[in-house]
């Protein structure tokens, strides 16, 4: 890999502007900083073309942005990338402001996400972004989410038998020498069985109006042509045993033969390859800053959540019924049927496999039938419904003066039974009052 890093030496030094030390830095800014420059570019062409008394109108259309963020883009395109191949563990280096989580939170099989980034201050910043929320819950393995401070070219046992490595937007703020540790590190030393790398796409920069050798970020060392990139790529494959597969996010038709904004190589560890001896040695140089347990749903409290909401959704048709039967144009559509004997009330299952929490929990109206079932339900002969007693009200004469007679804890019961005990007097409900009474 000599060759291929002189060059890239040569390029890294000759920016004024980079910086010697290794620095990870946020992965969603640098496209933004160069479409504000190439928004703030055609103001003042537009500014000079007025005074000059020109016509308005520009010959060529200028960048105007994605559609979809780009770092969104990258997140959710390296996220495809690790569902493919059933990751359960993976390590995030260049980890920054933990944005990924949105993304990879989202892979079913994934046990054990690790965000390992340089900059302290910037992780501790953000960890807000690692609480769980809603559609966490839906998880049916339990995630659990590692934080350090550490430097990508130095070897920490802990990191080993990850399945999948990321760096996204990572290797460009990396001197060459660093980039060359960063390689013993995760490809000889590390080797999981999937590597997933992105890095700007330096001739995609004319799109942002920039001149050549301009770079995005002050702190990138460099930026590689899509030919570069792939030299670099297919010299990883030689030297540690792996293949790749390039590819990319962010397109425009302004500019032609480009490519993509930010270029994606994806690297799979070939088996029976002969690694370079390396000292495995027991040591832990990263800081450990925190562990998140994410929240996640067993099939045991599936079926629970399953079977209460069937109970909830039956009552409340058998209220329905009950109050309704002598308005059957209210019951229009919903398929309900009263049975032969009067007493029950047949409820489609394709009425019941409307309701989110019935079919995110029932994959199909056969697999509810048999729960149904298996619960002490009753089906119809045909399969297709299940029974529901009606619900027999004490009395067809409810008042307000009713609620006197309620105690307290009757009076503040749930809104589910004080529907149940409602009746349609006029075609209205009336529903018990739990507040003041006012005469």
């Amino acid at each position: 890999m000599s060759d291929t890093m002189t060059n890239f030496q040569t390029q890294s030094s000759s920016n004024k502007n980079c910086c010697s030390n290794t620095h990870n830095i946020s992965n969603g800014t640098d496209e933004e900083m160069c479409q504000e420059k190439s928004h703030d570019s055609s103001t003042t062409e537009n500014t000079a073309t007025k005074e000059n008394g020109k016509n308005t109108d520009e010959k060529h259309s200028k960048f105007t942005g994605f559609g979809i963020p780009l770092n969104v883009q990258r997140y959710e395109a390296v996220r495809k990338e690790l569902g493919k191949e059933n990751i359960e563990s993976c390590i995030d280096f260049g980890a920054s402001e933990c944005r990924v989580i949105d993304q990879f939170s989202q892979i079913a099989n994934l046990k054990q996400l690790t965000l390992v980034d340089l900059d302290r201050n910037t992780l501790v910043a953000n960890l807000h972004r690692l609480t769980p929320r809603l559609m966490h819950y839906s998880r049916s393995v339990q995630l659990t989410v590692n934080v350090y401070e550490g430097d990508v070219t130095k070897y920490d046992s802990r990191m080993k038998n990850y399945d999948a490595i990321t760096m996204i937007e990572l290797i460009e703020h990396l001197i060459p020498e660093d980039l060359k540790k960063c390689c013993n590190t995760v490809f000889n030393q590390l080797r999981p069985k999937l590597v997933v790398v992105t890095t700007p796409n330096s001739q995609f920069n004319v799109v942002f109006g920039m001149t050549a050798g301009e770079m995005r970020h002050w702190d990138h060392k460099y930026e590689w042509t899509m030919s570069e990139f792939q030299s670099w790529g297919d010299e990883i494959c030689t030297s540690f045993g792996y293949k790749v597969e390039y590819s990319g996010v962010g397109v425009t038709d302004l500019v032609p033969d480009v490519g993509f904004c930010s270029q994606i190589a994806v690297f799979k560890r070939e088996e029976g390859f002969l690694s370079k001896p390396s000292i495995d040695l027991h040591q832990e140089v990263y800081k450990y800053i925190t562990k998140i347990d994410f929240p996640f749903t067993t099939e045991e409290s599936k079926q629970n959540i399953l079977l209460e909401s069937v109970k909830y959704y039956l009552r409340k048709y058998a209220c329905d019924w009950n109050i309704l039967g002598d308005h059957p144009e209210e019951l229009d559509g919903r398929g309900l049927e009263e049975t032969n004997d009067s007493n029950s009330v047949k409820v489609p299952l394709s009425e019941l496999m409307l309701y989110s929490s019935v079919w995110e929990n029932c994959k199909d109206r056969k697999a509810l039938g048999d729960f149904l079932l298996s619960s002490g339900y009753t089906l119809s002969s045909d399969g297709e419904s299940v029974l529901v007693e009606k619900i027999q009200f004490e009395s067809n004469n409810y008042s307000s003066s009713s609620d006197e007679s309620l105690n307290e804890d009757d009076q503040y019961g749930d809104a589910e039974d004080d529907y149940s005990r409602s009746l349609l007097i006029g075609g209205t409900y009336k529903v018990p009052c739990i507040e003041e009474q006012w005469d």
